[in-house]
């Protein structure tokens, strides 16, 4: 069964209204509870202020949980995780090698990326530092020309360790690459261990 016109807008009309008076209740709600916290932070901050100082002074643990608060929290060292979903493209308009992976992007964490480059008339060279960086992508655009593969391990540090991804590598051929580096689209192998 449809729901005639004006009985519809009547509903919606109905639902919009109750949607508004719960966001106000709950404006108030939070209104009141800053407020109770206020009087409460008032009310015993000399307290506490008392109590943390008597802790550092004395170092002793056990001054928190006496007096009836939660215990301090330590911070975590936190540690990195390791990049995966390597992904590796060229484009043709930034006329460069474009690399994402996953990961965190936590303050800390900083990915650095290593290149391997095989020229037409050689060997694989070996992987070489081009970038650290705080983000999840990186362009490349300074792949010399006659390059015919390139290579890509990216790893995190955070905290003093560091964790490596799988190697990702991409053989390059075709008139978008050979325009920009004069190489003979681009070709994505399967990543495997650095």
């Amino acid at each position: 069964p449809t729901i005639p016109g004006c009985a519809f807008a009547r509903l919606f009309r109905g639902s919009y209204r109750h949607q508004l008076a719960m966001r106000s209740l709950a404006r108030a709600a939070t209104l009141r509870k800053r407020e109770a916290f206020k009087v409460f932070k008032a009310e015993i901050g000399a307290d506490m202020a008392t109590i943390e100082a008597y802790a550092k002074a004395t170092r002793d643990p056990g001054v928190r949980s006496r007096a009836g608060l939660w215990a301090r929290k330590r911070a975590s060292r936190q540690h990195p995780i390791t990049p995966t979903q390597l992904r590796l493209r060229f484009d043709v308009k930034l006329g460069a090698m474009v690399l994402t992976w996953k990961g965190r992007t936590r303050p800390g964490t900083i990915y650095q990326i290593e290149r391997r480059l095989t020229p037409a008339a050689g060997h694989d060279g070996r992987f070489h530092i081009v970038a650290a960086i705080g983000q999840r992508r990186y362009e490349d655009a300074s792949i010399p020309p006659g390059t015919i593969q390139a290579e890509y391990v990216v790893s995190a540090t955070k905290n003093g360790r560091t964790v490596r991804s799988l190697s990702v590598g991409a053989t390059l051929h075709g008139e978008g690459w050979a325009q920009w580096a004069g190489a003979a689209p681009l070709t994505a192998h399967s990543a495997r261990s650095a």
